[in-house]
């Protein structure tokens, strides 16, 4: 049944950078990213496969206490949008017992959309989502699944999820915040009446006594709020920030709420950042949060700000009224993350358009006083410096200090790669690890990935691998250091781009070599580095559907030196494809990402779930590839499901979106 349409949102949350996150370990020596000793031979170079037989949006992770992680998606593989979880080991291995095709948390009839996990601090997980199966009665629904680390149901858990709220109207945007007895509370947004929310259920399901039935109205007023996360306030109760536009601006509120649901400061909550829109929190270990905000510049983030906040109400000591810049370098940014450090402070990553087009990936460190750590720069450390959209990063901390971040990059019809990267607690990056980031190399798309600690110093990252899920695991001290890796590939039917860089680069000589599957390795051209210390080369001589090996030979102290080999498969021809929203959902102005074979006519048209063409739009003219169009003109869209159609030569390829707050 069609969704209905939601009320148009305001613009706190729009921005020009895609939230997307993106992911990519490196070359042929990919184990050595991997836990050591004998487990790390577990996971595959390209990943381990999360789902087989799935169609997935959107994985989102997080730690299952043991090394390994849970990943949650949504999922249309039977013509419906259902909730399906896996869980992977610290050795690379589906968990026993745990389907391939992942677990089912909510196969329910009509849509399940807007998924969010966290662990329930007990080996387990919870998960919330915004369910349709009873829209016609009550709206959309917040339901709510807790998963034992056997994959089975916690007791008092129901098949398909608990409902948290069953408002009449339209509730989204869900968050959870475990309150450490294998309960959770859960934030949401009614889109109906633009109020926050909050329920506390219990580690068996049931609304906890002194809670309504419905959740317990947070604010009410006649102004619009939105954007809600919650965390624990490390007494048992939770800690609530959203935006609010009750005095004509977009400012960031708070509260705080006791376990038996007594409101605890103000009615309404307190103000803690003025004109700043809510962009994420998370908890100070200390009973309070810290939480960044943004200052909105046409479509997108302007200025990012931190502010910090104790469990009275107030804010932390020495920290300004409207908190300490985090950046107020000029252009717009987007996709801000932020998780806390390990030390009392936060690390936070955003896409950064500061110096062209393309956007760059940003980030920052923060102590627990407010000042900025040595090594990281004012307005941020530049992580990606190059003429690629690199957007939408997402990190996890190494318990050091530092942090592992990945993100996803466009570089054309071959694209787009995920990048992964390690920062040191000083700003710098960890040795062993190129300074362009490692990427996978392959010919199938890889993107959204996401990132999560593994408790051991590392990180496991998830992303979307063509049609399915995958997941890989990184270590401290990244690959051992060579002086060339390969960091770069793509491949398209006429040609096959490649680059290489590394800490030596910048005073190596190479030649390129090649070798079909059946063929002897030959020379193919002499490379120099450029100013970057990067070694690039583009096969032209390739014929579509075969497959090649590369490598560079050089020479290194005197002796010589050949770097792995890396296997590409050059696509038999590009074909008409519709990958649909990115991301999805989309967070104010969506791009749609879709692939032309050729330059003749074709047409790309978005309608609402009504069938009103909202846009349509000639895309024939941009020629063959893979293009990321950007749907930022008119006005913006409102939150709910879309479908978007594309037409070229009596073809008609369908799909659907959604855009959220």
């Amino acid at each position: 049944m069609p969704t209905p349409r939601a009320p148009t949102p305001p613009l706190w949350l729009t921005s020009r950078a895609a939230t997307s996150v993106a992911f990519s370990c490196l070359l042929a020596v990919a184990a050595l990213l991997l836990s050591p000793g004998a487990a790390h031979a577990s996971w595959p170079a390209e990943g381990l496969v999360v789902c087989q037989d799935c169609d997935p949006d959107q994985p989102f992770i997080t730690p299952d206490g043991a090394g390994g992680a849970y990943i949650v998606w949504r999922d249309v593989r039977d013509a419906s949008e259902d909730v399906y979880l896996q869980r992977v080991t610290a050795v690379g291995e589906i968990s026993a017992g745990w389907p391939i095709s992942g677990l089912p948390v909510s196969i329910a009839p009509s849509y399940q959309v807007d998924v969010h996990l966290a662990s329930d601090e007990a080996g387990g997980v919870l998960i919330a989502w915004s369910d349709f199966r009873d829209q016609t009665v009550t709206g959309p629904d917040i339901y709510a699944q807790r998963i034992l680390p056997d994959g089975s149901l916690a007791p008092g858990w129901q098949v398909n999820g608990v409902p948290v709220t069953r408002l009449p109207g339209y509730q989204f945007d869900p968050s959870i915040a475990p309150d450490g007895s294998g309960g959770a509370f859960f934030s949401w947004q009614d889109l109906t009446s633009w109020d926050i929310y909050l329920q506390h259920l219990s580690s068996t399901g049931q609304v906890v006594a002194g809670w309504p039935v419905n959740g317990l109205a947070i604010s009410t007023l006649p102004e619009i709020q939105g954007g809600s996360r919650v965390v624990p306030d490390g007494a048992g109760g939770a800690l609530l920030a959203w935006a609010d536009l009750r005095d004509g601006t977009r400012d960031l509120y708070a509260q705080r709420v006791s376990a038996d649901g007594q409101v605890l400061w103000a009615a309404d909550g307190v103000r803690m950042l003025s004109d700043r829109a809510i962009r994420a929190v998370v908890a100070d270990g200390a009973g309070g949060a810290y939480a960044a905000g943004a200052t909105i510049e046409g479509g997108g983030d302007g200025y990012y700000y931190l502010q910090r906040f104790g469990g009275a109400g107030t804010l932390a000591a020495g920290w300004p009224a409207n908190g300490v810049a985090i950046c107020t370098a000029p252009e717009e940014r987007g996709g801000l993350h932020m998780v806390p450090d390990g030390a009392g402070g936060v690390l936070i990553a955003w896409g950064d358009y500061r110096d062209r087009f393309e956007s760059e990936v940003f980030a920052a460190r923060i102590g627990a006083d407010g000042a900025r750590l040595p090594g990281w720069p004012a307005d941020g450390l530049r992580v990606t410096d190059n003429f690629q959209h690199d957007n939408g990063p997402d990190l996890a901390p190494d318990g050091q200090g530092g942090a592992y971040l990945c993100w996803e990059r466009e570089i054309g019809a071959g694209g787009p790669l995920m990048v992964v990267q390690h920062l040191t607690g000083a700003g710098t990056v960890a040795p062993g690890w190129p300074a362009a980031g490692l990427t996978l190399p392959t010919t199938v798309r890889q993107t959204r990935p996401r990132i999560a600690a593994d408790g051991a110093g590392g990180a496991i990252v998830t992303w979307e691998h063509g049609s399915g899920i995958r997941a890989q695991r990184l270590v401290v001290d990244g690959p051992v250091a060579v002086a060339l890796a390969l960091v770069s590939v793509v491949a398209a039917p006429d040609r096959v781009a490649l680059v290489w860089q590394g800490a030596e680069g910048a005073g190596l000589v190479a030649t390129v070599e090649r070798r079909g599957e059946d063929e002897r390795w030959r020379a193919l051209a002499p490379l120099e580095p450029d100013g970057r210390g990067r070694l690039a080369f583009v096969d032209r001589d390739v014929r579509a559907g075969s497959r090649y090996g590369y490598r560079l030979r050089y020479r290194d102290e005197g002796v010589e030196r050949l770097t792995a080999v890396t296997w590409v498969d050059v696509p038999a021809a590009l074909v008409l494809a519709l990958e649909g929203f990115r991301p999805n959902p989309a967070v104010g102005p969506p791009a749609v990402a879709f692939t032309l074979p050729d330059a003749s006519p074709a047409r790309l048209e978005l309608l609402d779930v009504s069938g009103r063409r909202i846009l349509s739009r000639e895309v024939g003219s941009l020629g063959p590839g893979r293009h990321l169009l950007r749907l930022d003109q008119g006005p913006p869209l409102a939150p709910g499901l879309y479908v978007l159609r594309l037409a070229q030569g009596g073809r008609l390829l369908i799909a659907r979106g959604a855009v959220i707050r």
